[in-house]
């Protein structure tokens, strides 16, 4: 079984309800994650661009709609605020939720935002998206030299002592060393994958591999084309990332975070694709359990499968979510 570390859904979710459905997990997404063997998922909140100058009002939008879900179906999904949930769903059956923000946007300079969000039920945060936040900034910022504001230090240093998975994803590099430098649990890059093999800028460089690793965090290996390769995107040259971390820090280290967007409209799916082609064999959550059976066949034992599904994943949620 799998844990998805990256997954946009209850943006989706949110979307579809103020069309006047309901039940949307049910009826789309909950088939779809049993099928491709997830058990686990980190849903976050992902504003959209037009949403961006209201960005609190979005984000309390997506944790209503996704309430009113939670609730239709409460027999099958467990909302996680703290390790033990997750192990609770495990043994009932019910696929376990962890709620995280994806870019950090609705921040205050009191970090009344951040405590909310925690009471609202979310253990996860991305500081930033693909623009810069007034806590950090991104891959894409024009300033390489900045990193962490003064706030956005105190924000970590917050999220530690609250339990919040921390997540650097996104970030540029200066915001990533500066997250390593005023934190002392795990953390984790959700949805990214190698810089050598694939010099995206969203992608980590080895120093920051074994940065991750050395704090006993997880990288979520993702599934988006434009991260595995610029020539073949496909399940083999995804496994070629992973083949790379783990000679480079070892196989407990590594997690996936698979980033599906099969979900969104046609229309948004072709603006975020650039009309290039998804990877294929891995478009969308039940395809899923085809990365695990090519593990196997490139030779990866059992056991360093479980490890890469879940295992991982688990010791850093063992240690952060308190």
């Amino acid at each position: 079984m799998i844990i998805d570390l990256h997954s946009d859904m209850l943006t989706h979710i949110t979307q579809m309800r103020q069309q006047g459905a309901e039940n949307v997990l049910k009826d789309f997404h909950l088939p779809k994650l049993k099928k491709g063997g997830i058990s686990g998922v980190i849903m976050v909140v992902w504003i959209e661009p037009e949403y961006r100058k209201k960005p609190y009002k979005r984000t309390i939008e997506i944790l209503g709609a996704f309430a009113a879900e939670a609730e239709e179906n409460k027999d099958d999904i467990v909302v996680v605020e703290k390790y033990d949930d997750i192990l609770r769903g495990e043994k009932s059956g019910k696929i376990a939720v962890i709620l995280g923000v994806e870019g950090f946007y609705t921040a205050d300079k009191n970090l009344t935002a951040l405590n909310l969000l925690y009471r609202l039920g979310v253990r996860h945060i991305g500081l930033t998206w693909n623009y810069d936040s007034i806590l950090a900034t991104s891959y894409s910022t024009r300033y390489p030299k900045k990193g962490l504001t003064p706030l956005g230090v105190s924000a970590v240093r917050r999220m530690e002592e609250l339990g919040m998975i921390i997540d650097v994803s996104h970030l540029s590099e200066k915001s990533f060393w500066d997250v390593y430098e005023n934190t002392a649990r795990p953390f984790i890059a959700s949805h990214s994958n190698v810089f050598k093999l694939c010099p995206h800028p969203r992608n980590l460089k080895d120093e920051q591999i074994k940065a991750i690793a050395e704090r006993g965090g997880v990288i979520g290996i993702n599934a988006w084309h434009e991260f595995i390769s610029n020539h073949s995107p496909c399940i083999e040259a995804l496994i070629d990332h992973i083949d790379y971390i783990a000679s480079l820090v070892g196989v407990d280290y590594i997690s996936l975070g698979f980033d599906y967007i099969d979900y969104f409209k046609k229309e948004v799916i072709e603006d975020f694709c650039n009309g290039s082609k998804r990877t294929a064999g891995l478009e969308k959550a039940e395809d899923s359990n085809r990365l695990l059976e090519a593990l196997d066949k490139r030779g990866y034992h059992q056991r360093d499968i479980f490890k890469i599904a879940r295992g991982n994943f688990l010791r850093v949620a063992k240690a952060v979510l308190h």
